[in-house]
């Protein structure tokens, strides 16, 4: 298993651990980073923050959900189309800021889980 322990194993809707979904989610978010399409990017984040919520393992459940918070809010203001790409930046960079000791939770669990490209 590529994303060491998980949730609950297969769970409706795909095939995959919860944390191979949950790691799958980070990713997501991660690529979306420096997307030129700000509103396809912000409904991507959104369905990537539903997904960090749902599949979250349960060390550090509640720290996800502050970074799955963050990253949907962030994405709902970005798919109205009225942000640009250094304003998207910038909210990110603020609300990692913000929320730096549970984004850092969530960010070792992923560094010592989800597996490198």
């Amino acid at each position: 298993m590529c994303c060491g322990p998980s949730g609950s194993g297969n769970v409706a809707g795909g095939s995959g651990s919860d944390a191979t979904k949950f790691c799958a989610a980070v990713t997501k978010i991660q690529s979306l980073k420096g997307s030129p399409d700000v509103a396809a990017a912000g409904t991507a984040f959104s369905s990537a923050a539903a997904d960090l919520q749902a599949y979250a393992p349960t060390k550090i459940k509640a720290a996800s959900g502050t970074y799955a918070t963050m990253i949907d809010t962030i994405g709902k203001a970005a798919k109205t189309g009225t942000m640009d790409a250094s304003t998207l930046q910038r909210e990110l960079a603020q609300g990692m800021s913000n929320n730096s000791a549970d984004i850092a939770k969530v960010a070792i669990w992923v560094s010592k889980n989800c597996p490198r490209k």
